[in-house]
C-alpha cells in the first residue's frame, strides 16, 4: 500500500487491481487495463489506459475474453496477434481475480 507523505513517484502499472482506501476507511476496488501512477507527500493520481469499478466488471464478457485470447494463442498466429492475446488473457484474468476477490470478501 501507499501511505500518507509517502516519497514522490511515478511508474508504470499493468493490468490489474487498485485498492483505494478513503479518508473514511472505506475500501473501493477497481480494475485498471495498465497507465501510470503518480505519488505526491497527500495525494494519489492513477491514469490509467482502462478502469472499472470492481462491482461493474461484466463477468461472462471477462470469460468470454479470456477465451477468445485463449483460442488466439492456440491458433498460432503471427507474433503481433500473439502479443495483443497475451495482452487480453492478462486483463481478463486480472478482471476475474478481482471478482473472486470480492466474493471472498462478503462471504
Amino acid at each position: 500500500g501507499i501511505a500518507p507523505r509517502h516519497a514522490p513517484l511515478l511508474t508504470l502499472i499493468k493490468s490489474g487491481e487498485v485498492r483505494v482506501q478513503t479518508s473514511e476507511g472505506e475500501e473501493q476496488f477497481f480494475f485498471v487495463g495498465g497507465g501510470a501512477l503518480e505519488i505526491q507527500p497527500n495525494k494519489v493520481t492513477v491514469l490509467a489506459d482502462t478502469a472499472l469499478r470492481a462491482k461493474d466488471i461484466d463477468e461472462a464478457a471477462a470469460l468470454a475474453a479470456q477465451q477468445r485470447a485463449e483460442e488466439m494463442l492456440a491458433s498460432k498466429t503471427d507474433k503481433i496477434d500473439q502479443a495483443e492475446a497475451l495482452a487480453e488473457l492478462a486483463r481478463a484474468a486480472a478482471q476475474l481475480a478481482l471478482i473472486k476477490k470480492l466474493r471472498k470478501i462478503k462471504n
